[in-house]
């Protein structure tokens, strides 16, 4: 056979698996951004609703019984589902079937152990930490919800590592919408305040963690290894620190900045980090969509290729979305936000560039997994929290809240960098770097000039941002971001998105 003949066969085919992934990709994210981004859609229009209602102190214990709650749900699930997304691939489908089983059994052993020490000495700890919440029902109702958690996480890992997007979806958005219900009611109609908020919460997850472990039984059998116990254990420890780790590295600037600047200037703060995590909306879907792809393919020699040219394809798109809000923060704020709230914009940059570095710290913590070096990854989180707290400590008394902003980029920024140097030691995998760096460079320079544009006109400025936007293809082709194989899939690509429009003309 001639050998231009075998060359075609051997492109024709790796363009084949490229589309292959690409379209379940893009599938799986648009199911995972699509749920989440509805639910927080839903519940940014009911804040009118619940702030006419609810005073300012039911906020406040709302606020810390969920912090409360989702501590205590990592405790007492011991982060066991994280189990089945890092060993499902490398079992067959009869030890499948007994890691779900040994998974839902430790989960509900683990709930059983921290529950009983919990509600033995709550009443004590909890009496001295949270002394302004009554501890019944308030904090026993907090305990009771975290509890019903773990068969939760347990059944939608399952849904995530087999690639069943729109179950996970359906679940997830079948769970918000009864926890949306009861919550309507207790707080409208029997005007229970924070009581009812967290009641509601409690309700919806003893339904949905029972509905868990009824489908997770249909999924298992009965028969339990002793040896994936000892490894769940072994695995689920470092990520149990590395989670509690992450929750105090979210919560721990709005704490230090109670002791340094006003409650007005906390609400702008937590407004901007708001806006700032539609960002993080777009990469935790991406991220669900991608790591059982990664997880499946990873270690096979004839993927490496594939999953190097999906990821830099992926890094693109973020980087993009991360320079959309950014450029246009403005605007978001001008159009939909009360200008009482304007300030808040100054925050977006710096939580969107945080979660930038969070986006190449999925990628980099995967090999961890992969490779089961979990213990490795909590040594980063905590170097990452310290990070935090100190830089908040020195700039919030010079800078506000800017200061604290500046703080949460540079935490993520730690966290990333200690993450990437674990991997490249433990793994000879490397991605698309030189790609991942022309992204990196381009996306910065269309962030600096969009800071410099300040027009008041705003036709004018979403104008001159959108004439910005295109420099996106400028400077990556001007970079020579694209190789050939990019540029004949974009030409295929190009190809049927031609036939699409000429088919719907036609009609």
């Amino acid at each position: 056979m001639n050998l231009s003949v075998i060359k075609n066969n051997i492109m024709n085919n790796y363009f084949l698996h490229i589309n292959e992934f690409v379209k379940k990709i893009i599938k799986n994210s648009f199911a995972y951004i699509f749920g989440d981004i509805f639910t927080k859609g839903i519940n940014f229009l009911l804040i009118p609703l619940y702030t006419s209602i609810l005073t300012t102190s039911d906020y406040g214990i709302y606020g810390v019984l969920n912090s409360l709650t989702a501590f205590l749900a990592i405790i007492f699930s011991f982060q066991l589902s994280s189990v089945i997304t890092i060993n499902y691939y490398k079992l067959n489908q009869s030890e499948r079937k007994s890691l779900i089983s040994t998974i839902t059994l430790l989960t509900f052993l683990s709930t059983v152990l921290f529950l009983g020490l919990t509600l033995l000495s709550g009443q004590l700890i909890f009496g001295i930490i949270l002394k302004d919440i009554p501890y019944r029902p308030y904090i026993v109702l907090a305990i009771g919800a975290a509890a019903f958690s773990g068969p939760i996480e347990v059944i939608k890992a399952n849904f995530r590592i087999k690639e069943e997007a729109f179950q996970f979806v359906f679940f997830g958005l079948l769970q918000f919408f009864v926890n949306l219900c009861f919550t309507l009611y207790f707080v409208v109609v029997m005007n229970l305040g924070a009581l009812g908020l967290i009641r509601a919460i409690f309700i919806s997850n003893v339904l949905f963690g029972l509905i868990s472990l009824i489908l997770l039984m249909r999924e298992s059998k009965s028969k339990i290894s002793f040896f994936q116990i000892k490894e769940a254990i072994l695995i689920s420890t470092p990520i149990v620190f590395h989670m509690v780790s992450h929750w105090g590295l979210n919560l721990m600037d709005r704490l230090i900045l109670q002791s340094f600047v006003s409650l007005s200037d906390i609400g702008l703060y937590q407004l901007g980090y708001q806006v700032g995590t539609i960002y993080q909306v777009f990469i935790i879907a991406i991220n669900n969509a991608w790591v059982p792809f990664f997880f499946q393919k990873k270690g096979n020699k004839d993927y490496e290729k594939i999953i190097q040219k999906i990821s830099s394809w992926l890094i693109l798109f973020q980087l993009f979305i991360a320079s959309l809000i950014i450029l246009f923060k403005d605007e978001i704020f001008r159009v939909i936000i009360n200008e009482k709230y304007y300030d808040a914009r100054l925050i977006v940059p710096y939580v969107v560039i945080g979660f930038v570095f969070v986006t190449f710290y999925h990628m980099w913590v995967n090999i961890l997994f992969f490779q089961k070096k979990m213990n490795l990854i909590p040594i980063s989180t905590i170097f990452a929290v310290i990070t935090n707290i100190v830089i908040n400590i020195l700039l919030i008394p010079k800078f506000g809240i800017i200061g604290s902003a500046l703080a949460t980029t540079l935490s993520y920024g730690v966290l990333a960098s200690i993450v990437f140097i674990f991997s490249i030691k433990m793994d000879k995998f490397r991605f698309e770097y030189n790609k991942w760096f022309k992204v990196f460079i381009s996306g910065s320079i269309i962030v600096f000039l969009s800071l410099q544009i300040n027009y008041d006109n705003l036709y004018l400025s979403f104008f001159i941002k959108s004439f910005i936007l295109l420099l996106w293809p400028i400077n990556l082709s001007l970079m020579k971001f694209w190789d050939k194989e990019d540029l004949k899939y974009i030409n295929k690509l190009g190809i049927k998105i031609q036939k699409l429009i000429y088919h719907l003309v036609r009609k």
